[in-house]
């Protein structure tokens, strides 16, 4: 059940996700993927301190497990606690069990890089991400958008990646 709930939360339908997952946590209120699942899902929400409290929750009950890290730096970025977000993102990376979790962190650390201003550090992990999913269309853009914040215009190949996304909408015209 908890696997369609991931599913309903990662399509949007989030009080349906939401319904199943407070289901199975009023089952087993330690559970971790259902923790991990509502911290995400109250994200989503825009409810980000709750978010938060419960990333809090999992990493105290699951040190070793690399989601719960990656959902609390991500609230702290939210939040704008940048040191605590890389923090974060570096204990989930070293708990990253495979390649789609290291992605994941990766692209929030070199986000929160570049939102910063820290240009080089955030292309350096960019770069990174890249090598293990080269078609990473945030990847590319952290990687863009910090190329061309150094006046490197060659950030424009990677930069044109994210049009289309839901990091860049592409609008186009009837001319």
């Amino acid at each position: 059940m908890l696997e369609r709930a991931r599913e309903l939360a990662e399509a949007g339908q989030l009080d349906e996700a939401w319904r199943i997952c407070s289901d199975h946590l009023n089952r087993n209120p330690e559970s971790g993927p259902a923790l991990v699942l509502a911290s995400f899902i109250h994200e989503k929400r825009g409810q980000v301190g709750l978010s938060y409290n419960l990333a809090k929750r999992i990493v105290e009950l699951y040190p070793h497990e690399s989601a719960g890290w990656t959902n609390l730096g991500r609230c702290a970025d939210v939040m704008w606690r940048m040191p605590e977000a890389l923090a974060a993102y570096d204990k989930a990376l070293m708990w990253a069990k495979n390649d789609q979790a290291k992605v994941a962190v990766l692209v929030n650390q070199s986000a929160v890089h570049v939102q910063e201003g820290r240009f080089a550090k955030a292309k350096a992990i960019a770069r990174r991400e890249l090598e293990i999913d080269p078609d990473s269309r945030k990847g590319q853009h952290n990687l863009g958008v910090s190329l061309l914040a150094e006046r490197d215009w060659s950030g424009w190949t990677w930069y044109r990646g994210s049009l289309g996304s839901g990091n860049r909408l592409c609008w186009k015209y009837a001319d």
